[in-house]
């Protein structure tokens, strides 16, 4: 998961990127298999709701410890390993490791915040085979990535030439040594025609693969600043991951050697965007505009999740309001559901189930099986207090966290299964 603030100051150090030499590819294109294509016919005005009994098979509330150096206030990215939830504080500028039974085990502390921003953590990516911590650096005297251990121990550095190395937008490690990074559209014409969305990339410096080549002339995207979010989330294990590409509704699986198109998305027509909205020049310095003006056109999908027989996904549209954005698919019964209208019942003590997936971000993560998303200790008192007519019954967990805590404590994920038959 990547922030919608750490995105846009990417998309500002990417742009600059652009009128910097960089070194002409020459390696693997990895071609896209479309041969076992799905068409999805999807209608989220016509979207489910229901009650978390109903929807879910499992619903876990997991307090994170909260200590003097463990306390913090929001949780901005979370990865989630064998043993612990990685977790990305902007507010105090950390990366915190706490186990998945939500016991505080270390912390990387970025360090203060200098006018120029120098020592901010915008976000971090894991290494799950050598169980690192990898974040950039940027700085006027020399920009890298800092890599440290589970345990919060700095391991080194590795210093990041702009003017030769890979810039590494929204990557993750498919490998002890190699990342597979996407890009945004590259609208400079000015030293190749032939650019790709996708890079692999081994040891932060060698490209050796690429996917999704595209022609530098026929795409003047990024001249709009349309909104672009990351396209990578967890497909179910280390190596593989689902993509999406901005202005489409496609949905692939990227892994080490393969490109796969496993989903085509069928919207219906006052939902989706015109046809040649990414290439016509007719939108050309147009775009945002033009999806700021028709607030309840799809314009992106994102956060996608593959979740047994369930599809889970972010449509993204401009309109704030959306209650319709958070969307599950049964890839069996058709069924399609509104998370925003599932309710919370029984099953989830009555305590909030989706107030923090409103965002931009859509869920916090996943591990494959399940999603996390995070509430706030407010919230989770509020709805303590709110609730205590309806004599929900807490398992020992909670009863524990409202006895002996407070609305001051640490966020509290919350693990959710879906049930398959839907």
């Amino acid at each position: 998961m990547r922030s919608y603030s750490q995105t846009y100051s990417r998309l500002i150090f990417f742009g600059l990127l652009y009128t910097l030499p960089l070194p002409i590819l020459a390696q693997r294109v990895i071609p896209i298999d479309t041969s076992m294509v799905v068409e999805l016919r999807i209608d989220p005005a016509n979207s489910y709701g229901g009650s978390a009994s109903e929807v879910f098979e499992s619903a876990e509330y997991i307090p994170l410890e909260t200590t003097r150096e463990s306390i913090f206030g929001s949780i901005d990215q979370m990865e989630v390993t064998d043993q612990y939830f990685i977790i990305l504080d902007k507010n105090t500028n950390s990366i915190l490791l706490f186990t998945k039974e939500g016991k505080y085990h270390a912390k990387v502390a970025g360090g203060s915040i200098n006018a120029n921003r120098e020592n901010a953590i915008y976000s971090f990516n894991v290494n799950k085979w050598k169980k690192e911590i990898v974040y950039y650096k940027g700085s006027r005297t020399g920009s890298k990535y800092i890599i440290y251990d589970f345990n919060g121990k700095k391991l080194k550095e590795e210093p990041f030439d702009y003017k030769k190395d890979p810039y590494l937008s929204d990557y993750e490690f498919i490998g002890p040594d190699e990342v597979v990074s996407s890009l945004g559209y590259n609208i400079d014409t000015s030293r190749v025609k032939a650019r790709y969305l996708v890079e692999y990339v081994k040891d932060f410096k060698k490209k050796y693969a690429a996917a999704y080549p595209y022609d530098v002339q026929e795409y003047k995207y990024a001249e709009d600043n349309y909104p672009s979010y990351p396209t990578f989330t967890n497909a179910g294990n280390d190596t593989s991951f689902l993509y999406t590409k901005p202005g489409e509704y496609n949905i692939y699986k990227v892994t080490p050697n393969t490109v796969r198109q496993l989903f085509k998305i069928l919207l219906p027509m006052f939902s989706s965007l015109p046809a040649g909205y990414v290439r016509d020049s007719a939108f050309r310095d147009n775009r945002r505009k033009f999806i700021e003006n028709n607030k309840n056109i799809i314009y992106m999908l994102n956060h996608c999740y593959l979740l047994e027989d369930n599809l889970v996904f972010k449509a993204h549209t401009w309109n704030g309001n959306d209650r319709q954005s958070n969307l599950l698919y049964n890839l069996k019964s058709g069924m399609l559901f509104s998370y925003d209208n599932i309710l919370t019942d029984d099953k989830t003590f009555f305590l909030p189930i989706h107030e923090a997936v409103r965002v931009v971000r859509g869920f916090l993560a996943s591990d494959g099986k399940q999603v996390y998303c995070q509430f706030s200790s407010v919230e989770m008192f509020r709805a303590w207090e709110q609730n205590k007519d309806k004599k929900p019954v807490y398992n020992e967990v909670l009863k524990h966290y409202f006895s002996k805590g407070s609305d001051r404590d640490n966020p509290v994920l919350l693990r959710i299964k879906f049930k398959n038959q839907l």
